[in-house]
């Protein structure tokens, strides 16, 4: 999580995210998979790409959409929490990011020409799904 919140940091300050921060965090991911393996490596490996795939191809084709950054953040973090779980967190970054950027152009501080980091409501919505799936875990545990 405090990795989540100094990559959201960054790019909110910058909107640039560090190659270290994507492989930190693929290494975080590397260590969870042989330690806990709670999911198959085939769920880490469809998580790093269904979603980084997708906008990779978007993002050739609109060249001023989504970063690179955001696509390897979403690579790396998808790898650590798996398919099921990297679905759920973008969408929920997703939506995040749709209600800043509408309150953004109501309030008129933005334009829509204007860039948003994407960066910081991705991290949002893994830390949400971070949050919620430990939860989930512990309740079934009890």
């Amino acid at each position: 999580v405090s990795l989540m919140i100094v990559i959201a940091y960054i790019d909110y300050d910058t909107m640039y995210i560090y190659d270290y921060n994507h492989q930190l965090f693929l290494i975080l991911g590397i260590f969870r998979y042989y330690l806990i393996n709670d999911l198959p490596l085939t769920s880490h490996i469809l998580g790093a790409l269904c979603i980084s795939i997708s906008l990779l191809i978007v993002s050739k084709i609109f060249k001023d959409g989504i970063g690179l950054g955001d696509i390897k953040l979403i690579a790396s973090a998808g790898f650590y929490l798996g398919i099921s779980n990297t679905i759920l967190s973008f969408i929920i970054g997703t939506l995040f990011a749709c209600i800043i950027a509408t309150y953004y152009l109501l309030k008129q501080t933005k334009s829509i020409k204007d860039a948003i980091p994407f960066g910081p409501y991705l991290c949002m919505g893994f830390i949400i799904t971070l949050i919620f799936n430990n939860l989930t875990a512990l309740l079934h545990f009890l």
